[in-house]
């Protein structure tokens, strides 16, 4: 008889070696404390685990918590994070039982959304689509792996703290005009800064890149940019900087179409994905591609 357990005392340790055993290298407990034990906005992560009799604890998962906002509307949502379901159990339902705890912890909360990021190829993503979900489309971009005629040249940042203020200033500009995560300034420092892998960041004139290093990418966690033309060229020079002083290619994550439009006409390549959005309370029916029809989330925000 299988049991769900929602945040059990010293789980840590086990939760995270059943989580680098399903993907490996996934982290340690740095990592595990920067995705898990941060808090943002209002509530904490919630753990679930699901055991039974015969093998003790069988799958896992985590519902995080932020706040989407635009124009002063704001809505709270959960994202299911780090799930993961040992190899024995595979193809029990395990997920979907997941789905269904997770659903009713961000009805306590009275958060209306509960929300994930997943590949098209995922097995996951046919789960959370059969249970309901909206698939928000969402795109991974990588680039081509030589470089573009561009002059712009980047200028890497030492000493990111004299910036926060700049940045963030620059952030929320990018920002602002969008259905968005939200954060304070301090949130947001560590959220895109503060990172377990410490971030490289640039300056592109009075833009800026925070960029992570990946297994086989650069991934660009934030880009900012005032219109699809300096998009473009912050977008090369980037590209540009990544090939030649980590001679890997770079990925760019986004939600939003006529972003992923420019990558396509530079040549990127694209892995198609979605955003997926459950409501978790209420009978009446949701316009999703009215209600999130500018969102945008950056990489970063993905943890």
């Amino acid at each position: 008889m299988e049991k769900i357990v929602l945040n059990p005392d010293n789980h840590e340790s086990q939760y995270l070696d059943y989580l680098n055993e399903c993907f490996p290298n996934w982290g340690g407990t740095t990592e595990y404390d920067w995705v898990f034990e941060r808090k943002v906005g209002a509530f904490s992560a919630d753990i679930l685990l699901i055991e039974n009799e015969e093998d003790g604890v069988i799958a896992g998962s985590a519902v995080s918590y932020r706040k989407l906002s635009q124009n002063g509307q704001n809505a709270e949502i959960g994202i299911m994070t780090g799930s993961w379901t040992l190899p024995a159990a595979r193809r029990k339902g395990c997920f979907g039982k997941m789905i269904e705890t997770s659903v009713d912890l961000c009805k306590k909360k009275n958060v209306l959304y509960l929300t994930a990021f997943v590949t098209a190829t995922n097995p996951s993503c046919r789960r959370l689509r059969s249970a309901g979900s909206f698939m928000f489309p969402t795109y991974h971009l990588f680039s081509p792996e030589q470089k573009y005629e561009e002059e712009n040249i980047p200028q890497q940042i030492s000493n990111s703290e004299k910036h926060d203020d700049e940045i963030f200033k620059s952030f929320q500009e990018h920002q602002s005009k969008f259905l968005s995560f939200e954060y304070n300034q301090e949130e947001f420092l560590k959220q895109y800064i503060q990172r377990p892998k410490h971030p490289v960041i640039l300056k592109i004139n009075g833009d800026f890149a925070i960029l992570e290093d990946g297994k086989n990418e650069i991934k660009i966690l934030l880009i900012t940019f005032s219109d699809l033309d300096k998009f473009r060229r912050n977008l090369k020079s980037v590209t540009n900087w990544c090939l030649e002083n980590k001679r890997k290619k770079a990925f760019f994550f986004t939600t939003r179409e006529e972003l992923y439009n420019v990558c396509m006409e530079e040549n990127f390549e694209n892995l198609p994905g979605f955003f997926t959005i459950l409501k978790t309370s209420g009978s009446e029916e949701i316009k999703y591609t009215n209600t999130f029809k500018a969102l945008n989330i950056n990489m970063a925000d993905k943890m």
